[in-house]
């Protein structure tokens, strides 16, 4: 009842009810089923925090992205890591602030503005929003970077389901 009314809001008003949804149910197992994948304690950052990370960036958030920062700020869930809000320093701060590190690799390696890395792989890749496509509802595909930060490919349309997508992958390990 309450998540659909939610849903059909936040629809209402242009996002992307499927990329919602899929976040909802990835929010869910998090917080009602699946205790054991939630590592790091529930650091929820104002709306305010995440629209100066947006115009610090330079670029506006996906929907999903921006409900999990709402939700989480950042997010150890069993062996991912979600990259996100810690502080209100976006410049001096370190791992899981996305915002900084985003940026820091703007500067390394020239990282394009259009990129916000949300999950830094093991391999050195990343996973990083791709602010410059967006569906018609304003959600955004997501891509695995190189180390030099050029594509290697989609991994998902929505951050909503890309973290349902990893969850679901992560518990079928355990």
């Amino acid at each position: 009842c309450c998540i659909s009314r939610e849903i059909q809001t936040r629809s209402s008003e242009g996002f992307s009810e499927m990329a919602v949804d899929k976040y909802n149910d990835a929010r869910k197992l998090l917080l009602e089923g699946n205790h054991r994948l939630l590592v790091d304690p529930l650091h929820p950052v104002p709306p305010e925090l995440v629209s100066r990370a947006e115009r610090t960036l330079g670029v506006v958030f996906p929907i999903s992205y921006r409900r999990f920062l709402e939700d989480f700020g950042t997010g150890g869930f069993g062996s991912l890591e979600i990259l996100g809000i810690t502080g209100d320093d976006f410049e001096i701060s370190g791992f899981p602030d996305g915002i900084w590190y985003t940026m820091r690799q703007r500067q390394d390696i020239n990282l394009d503005v259009k990129y916000l890395i949300v999950e830094h792989g093991g391999d050195g890749t990343c996973v990083a929003i791709d602010t410059n496509q967006r569906d018609s509802s304003g959600e955004c595909s997501l891509v695995r970077l190189s180390l030099d930060g050029k594509p290697i490919e989609v991994v998902s349309d929505s951050f909503g389901s890309w973290l349902l997508e990893e969850l679901n992958w992560r518990m079928r390990l355990e």
